[in-house]
């Protein structure tokens, strides 16, 4: 058995979860911040049999997929106008980690 711990952003993590259910997966998740943006975060733990791994790595992997538009005035400043351009940054991509898990039990 394995224990995939994956870390979706907040906005994508509810269509994993579903995705995860609707498979015939479970997941206890709690909320983090991290990343270069320090976005809101679910970490996800999802306990599963060893020849099921790449099923819930490619479910975590299709639906967490995003782009949002940020603010960004570094390229502004340097040319001396005040105003900001939007600029478009995929996020949503997950991190996961994956360990050997040697019990589980439901007490």
């Amino acid at each position: 058995m394995k224990m995939i711990m994956a870390v979706v952003p907040k906005m994508e993590a509810e269509e994993v979860m579903d995705q995860l259910i609707r498979a015939g997966y479970t997941t206890t998740f709690v909320e983090s911040r991290g990343g270069v943006m320090r976005q809101l975060q679910l970490t996800l733990f999802i306990a599963v049999e060893r020849e099921n791994v790449d099923v819930v790595i490619n479910i975590v992997r299709t639906y967490c997929r995003s782009q949002i538009r940020i603010n960004s005035p570094r390229n502004h400043a340097r040319k001396g106008k005040n105003s900001e351009a939007p600029v478009m940054a995929e996020i949503g991509e997950s991190v996961i980690f994956m360990w050997d898990l040697d019990t589980m039990q439901i007490a």
